[in-house]
């Protein structure tokens, strides 16, 4: 049985994350549309990445999870109620997932160039 040294986690990038979150948010609000919200969130989380410069696919991890966050709560502050609730939690969830991927490669991306 071999036992591996345990990793800690990386830091957070707090300045890399916070300017990819914020050119994220407001590229994203721009145009509603899931294709363009997922290139915002890639686009912040390279942001985040080149400014971190390391743990890139965290960083921008991290970038999409802010986005997903304030663009829940602005979503919150409409009146829209949808009419078939598990339709549109699997929307919101599929929806997050992607954001979370395009994040993630976002920043991944950044520290391998």
């Amino acid at each position: 049985m071999s036992h591996r040294p345990e990793r800690p986690a990386p830091g957070i990038s707090w300045k890399g994350v916070l300017a990819g979150a914020l050119l994220a948010t407001l590229v994203g609000l721009l145009n509603g549309g899931l294709l363009f919200s997922a290139l915002a969130v890639a686009g912040g989380g390279w942001l985040a990445g080149r400014i971190a410069g390391a743990a890139g696919l965290f960083q921008g991890a991290v970038v999409a999870v802010i986005f997903v966050l304030l663009q829940g709560a602005i979503a919150s502050l409409g009146t829209a109620a949808s009419a078939d609730l598990l339709t549109d939690t699997a929307a919101t969830v599929g929806r997050d997932a992607l954001l979370l991927v395009a994040g993630a490669a976002g920043g991944w991306l950044a520290t391998r160039s």
